[in-house]
């Protein structure tokens, strides 16, 4: 190993349902693409061999667009990093079949990774650096490259022919002046947003008589359902609104930002991005597992806590199914719950001994709630579907944090982190923040392209693993359960 020489990880995740290609330089990310697979949603849930089937699809031009998007030739690649487990063993095969073939063609180590593990260590990602011109960066990509290019060229004709109205927007956007980085005509995964703010995530759409059209109307809908489950805001302004009172419109956006602000600090402190110093407790939380695990170094980790039957997740999508909410229906609970009174309804919490959680009597106790509640009115979810979702939230929440506290005492920890996709809920990244106020805690909080399975995570622990030569020999398997 040549200590000169930067450290050049590609990390490839294949778990689930996304695939996932991120190359690093010394911890630094420079690339990190997800392509999404739409067709569960049809489902109700992920469907393991359709999901595949999706993998070997997608990891060919997703790799191949990270490392273009990277600027790395993959004959500068040091060590290829993948997700081992655990996971759906037939997506992880994909993935682990696809880093031991490359890694073998180009004579370099191979790393295997335990997806929770991966978690835990999002949190010392350094900042990525922007790889597109214009420093444009998409967070999500839809694994297309011919889609990708159009989509391209389309957004960069716009940025240099705006429509009056986004031309008079654009003036009092960048450059910060509102106080929060924007970008426009930005590349979302197979959509062009005309503003985005990543901190807190904002998409503000500028719209013309076309939007008023049914078709348009249904296809915005479909845009902006898809936009708040991946955790942003949507605010739209026709271009008359925009023209004729530019400082209305611009009070209507800083009122939003600052009330996306509050739901995530609610004194406007930044906590993302922050490294949590050895040793730390991190509570990781995801639709298949919920833990807390010790963290003494990048290395050792030790779970002290973790469910006994669902997770937070499931809990969260299982709850959202029972009232009548599609999937993945964690993002629209916690869109819904902003709205809504947490206190309104009560549900059963669990009396589990130690540190560990279960979430499978909740999910029973909002089942029977709900049942005997419509039973009464037949409209009582729609009448109270803020409440309900704030209430569900609340309740979830609420199990996470009591036991975060009591292991915290336990081990006399104040070093708290969070990881996982359910740490992008706004509800339990402020319930963490205010907690950790009472509790002299320090409190890390990933920044959100890092929360839900991302290769950037594993090129990270790909990167701990490089410098202690842990590599592995091209008989490593897959393996559905894989503890830490």
């Amino acid at each position: 190993m040549n200590a000169d020489k930067p450290i050049i990880i590609l990390g490839i995740e294949s778990s689930c349902d996304e695939t996932s290609a991120a190359v690093i330089k010394d911890c630094k990310v420079l690339a990190n693409l997800v392509a999404n697979q739409k067709i569960h949603e049809l489902y109700g849930g992920v469907v393991p061999e359709l999901a595949s089937r999706a993998h070997q699809k997608n990891i060919v031009p997703v790799v191949a667009q990270a490392l273009k998007n990277a600027g790395i030739k993959k004959e500068e690649l040091s060590a290829i990093a993948f997700t081992r487990g655990p996971g759906l063993i037939g997506s992880l095969l994909v993935g682990a079949s696809f880093a031991k073939a490359m890694s073998l063609a180009l004579n370099i180590p191979l790393i295997e990774v335990n997806h929770m593990q991966a978690h835990v260590l999002a949190h010392y990602s350094l900042p990525p650096a922007p790889s597109f011109r214009g420093g444009e960066k998409p967070t999500l990509f839809q694994a297309d490259p011919i889609l990708y290019k159009l989509l391209r060229e389309f957004a960069e004709t716009h940025r240099k022919i705006p429509t009056e109205a986004e031309d008079i927007l654009w003036t009092q956007l960048r450059t910060k002046q509102l106080g929060y980085k924007f970008r426009r005509q930005h590349i979302i995964g197979t959509y062009i947003a005309d503003f985005i703010c990543h901190n807190p995530p904002l998409v503000i759409e500028i719209d013309g008589l076309i939007h008023q059209m049914p078709d348009v109307k249904e296809n915005d809908e479909i845009r902006t359902k898809w936009l708040n489950e991946h955790g942003f805001d949507v605010i739209r302004f026709s271009n008359n609104e925009v023209i004729g009172d530019i400082d209305g419109t611009l009070e209507k956006i800083k009122s939003k930002l600052e009330n996306l602000r509050a739901q995530v600090s609610p004194e406007g402190g930044d906590l993302e991005g922050a490294t949590p110093s050895f040793p730390f407790l991190c509570l990781t939380v995801s639709g298949g597992h919920t833990q807390i695990v010790l963290t003494k170094d990048h290395l050792d980790m030790t779970v002290i806590g973790e469910t006994i039957d669902d997770a937070a997740g499931e809990a969260f999508d299982k709850a959202a199914k029972i009232i009548g909410l599609p999937y993945p229906g964690g993002p629209l609970i916690d869109k819904y719950a902003r709205e809504g009174n947490p206190n309104a309804f009560k549900f059963a919490e669990p009396n589990i001994p130690e540190l560990n959680f279960s979430f499978s009597g909740l999910k029973t106790s909002i089942l029977y709630f709900v049942r005997d509640k419509v039973k009464e009115d037949k409209d009582f979810i729609t009448k109270n579907l803020n409440d309900l979702c704030a209430s569900i939230q609340y309740t979830i929440v609420k199990i996470l944090i009591d036991k975060l506290m009591t292991a915290s005492k336990q081990t006399g920890i104040t070093e708290i982190a969070i990881a996982g996709g359910v740490s992008a809920n706004s509800g339990l990244r402020k319930e963490i923040i205010n907690t950790g106020k009472k509790m002299g805690w320090n409190t890390y909080i990933p920044p959100f392209e890092y929360c839900t399975d991302n290769a950037a995570m594993i090129a990270i622990a790909g990167h701990y693993k490089y410098l202690k030569g842990e590599f592995v020999g091209q008989n490593v398997g897959a393996s559905a359960r894989y503890e830490i």
